[in-house]
């Protein structure tokens, strides 16, 4: 009878080979390496050759992070989530309003406008808006510290929740459109500029999952990475995202398993 085991590894950049590349080492549960890649910093990480062992079954890889509660911008990070939305682009995501201006607090987005081939969720003058291709919604309920929100977003019919209470679901008309650009978490992405929130509205996101058509894209948890960087990491694709904006995000708590 073949046994089962998992073979668990970690990452650690060891070296810098040029000033976009880094050299990782694929280590085996015994700490010995099993594999070095090169890769491109923000680009993809080439997976090694699965390794093989008679009696064995090989149970994957395991990226090198430390799970966190949340990551919190403090109004000048930002994430390309690589996805550009469209009529079929679902999102599921919570997040936490960790200061309250009188000003736009960006969540995600990409439009032409607010209103032309949108797809954001943000904060003006603390209610929540969704665009969805040419129309809006306004939240009537105003926000506060602190304040909870959940999404649930399928093509054009959203559900969300405030502090655990469920709201009244918002149905746009679905049509056809493709955003100008790719999404960004923590701004949103319009052609005059990223506009992101002022360092007065603060927002912490707790997960961030991107659907094309029902199928999950991204799924993104905050994370520290091998340096014990603030970042997002994608289970989908085995990568981690960094802020491309300035300063530095804050990590929530660590998760104790």
């Amino acid at each position: 009878m073949k046994r089962f085991i998992f073979l668990l590894t970690t990452i650690f950049i060891c070296t810098i080979a040029r000033s976009d590349e880094i050299t990782i080492n694929w280590l085996n549960t015994d700490k010995t390496i099993e594999h070095t890649t090169t890769c491109t910093i923000g680009g993809d990480v080439i997976l090694p050759q699965t390794p093989y062992k008679y009696g064995y079954t090989f149970n994957g890889w395991r990226a090198n992070y430390i799970p966190i509660e949340y990551l919190e911008s403090t109004g000048t990070q930002y994430i390309d989530t690589g996805v550009v939305p469209n009529q079929d682009t679902g999102l599921k995501t919570k997040f936490v309003l960790n200061s309250v201006a009188d000003n736009e607090a960006m969540l995600c987005g990409s439009a032409v406008s607010y209103n032309s081939r949108a797809f954001e969720i943000y904060m003006w003058t603390r209610r929540l808006q969704f665009c969805y291709n040419n129309a809006f919604r306004s939240i009537t309920y105003a926000f506060n510290i602190n304040d909870t929100v959940i999404v649930n977003w399928n093509k054009n019919i959203i559900n969300y929740s405030v502090n655990g209470t469920d709201q009244k679901q918002i149905t746009f008309s679905y049509g056809g459109f493709t955003s100008p650009y790719k999404m960004r978490m923590f701004a949103i992405i319009r052609p005059e500029s990223i506009n992101r929130a002022t360092t007065a509205s603060k927002l912490k996101i707790y997960y961030f999952q991107i659907y094309d058509n029902d199928v999950l894209v991204r799924d993104f948890i905050p994370v520290l990475d091998g340096e014990g960087v603030p970042c997002m990491y994608d289970k989908v694709e085995g990568k981690f995202y960094y802020n491309q904006g300035t300063g530095q995000f804050v990590a929530g708590p660590v998760i104790v398993e």
